[in-house]
């Protein structure tokens, strides 16, 4: 599988919920993403990666296991500039 281009096809976090999730998979999602704080120590960590990283994540908005981690990630990828995350 070629993942380059998969990745290049992939959609943000929000868009991705818009396109493939119902209303009540977003309030899902919003409900998880609103109780994930880092603390300082792990948004310094984060902060310090130097090397690119481009994440694919294949995901399902109806996925209960997806909506418990898949809102951390987002997390992540709105700390470091160097987490380019795609779903």
């Amino acid at each position: 599988m070629d993942w380059q281009s998969r990745f290049g096809t992939g959609l943000d976090y929000h868009d991705f919920l818009t396109k493939y999730g119902t209303a009540q998979h977003r309030e899902r999602w919003q409900a998880v993403y609103d109780r994930v704080v880092l603390t300082p120590m792990q948004a310094a960590l984060l902060r310090g990666f130097v090397r690119r990283m481009k994440v694919l994540c294949l995901a399902g908005a109806w996925c209960g296991d997806c909506v418990n981690q898949c809102p951390i990630l987002q997390r992540f990828d709105e700390t470091a500039e160097t987490i380019d995350l795609r779903f």
